[in-house]
């Protein structure tokens, strides 16, 4: 019972280690990976990004984004999903 009891403090501390050594997700990709996130241009999620700035202006319904919050680059700054 001991034992056991050791063991699972003992794993407590080491994952406890490991948590504190947090990496980017970016540090386990490869460098062509890592490069095409890099390029607005190869990189597929822009698509997206490009997709949703204009729609930032459309208006649906009466009212668009913009018509509130106006420039996304300064209302929206420090706003993630």
């Amino acid at each position: 019972m001991r034992m056991r009891l050791a063991i699972f403090i003992l794993a407590a501390f080491a994952a406890n280690a490991l948590a504190d050594e947090r990496k980017s997700g970016a540090f386990y990709m490869s460098a062509e990976t890592r490069a095409m996130q890099n390029d607005a241009t190869a990189n597929p999620g822009m698509l997206a990004a490009s997709e949703g700035e204009a729609l930032w202006s459309q208006k649906f319904g009466y009212q668009s984004c913009a018509d509130c919050h106006n420039d996304a680059r300064q209302s929206m700054k420090g706003v993630s999903a």
